[in-house]
């Protein structure tokens, strides 16, 4: 009787532990359940039946997000210090630049794992020139880092002043990465594209 007791125990245990597809005949590996098709629920939430949140919870949220690489759902939690967000703002203060001229700034933000882009530039100096111009704040990508590059490209600025730019930061691996879309203009000033490359 131990001898049943046992294996039964033992294959109830193999039981236990098998991977188990539903719609599937190969269930991914280390998954314990894979399921393969839709969903049908007989009970929708609408947006008036689902109770508000506080200031405090807006603050905390835990975000779902799929590991790309193991196809994992991970929660990423804003809240919590020293881990990165969806999306990171901040604002570079350059001060003491040559004039009104910044060359070569490098924020040491990795170009592979992030997108940078910014989002403002203003300068705290008066300008001296006959043609007034925007500012011209770009960034490049170089060996591996972003740079920012910000100058006046038609007037000037008596005294060393500031630059403040502000950038916001995303992590690569929640953005859709596009290749680059090659356009030739045919030496014309506008043109339309063939195709939207997103569409909603």
């Amino acid at each position: 009787m131990k001898g049943l007791l046992f294996l039964f125990s033992l294959f109830s245990g193999i039981f236990l532990f098998a991977q188990v597809g539903i719609n599937t005949d190969s269930p991914r590996p280390g998954s314990a359940l894979d399921v393969n098709g839709s969903m049908k629920s007989a009970n929708v939430l609408l947006p008036s039946d689902l109770p508000p949140i506080t200031a405090a919870e807006r603050e905390s949220f835990v975000y779902l997000v799929q590991n790309q690489s193991t196809g994992a759902i991970e929660h990423l939690d804003l809240s919590a210090s020293g881990t990165g967000g969806i999306s990171s703002i901040m604002t570079y203060q350059l001060s003491n630049v040559n004039g009104d001229w910044v060359l070569d700034f490098d924020t040491k933000i990795s170009s592979t794992d992030y997108a940078l882009v910014i989002l403002s530039a203003w300068f705290d100096q008066d300008l001296t020139g006959s043609n007034p111009a925007p500012p011209v704040a770009r960034t490049k990508a170089i060996d591996g880092t972003w740079h920012l590059e910000a100058d006046y490209s038609a007037v000037s600025s008596d005294t060393n002043g500031a630059w403040n730019i502000t950038c916001a930061v995303y992590p690569k691996n929640y953005a859709k990465i596009f290749p680059l879309q090659t356009v030739n203009m045919n030496g014309n000033t506008t043109a339309t594209a063939a195709t939207a490359i997103i569409s909603y």
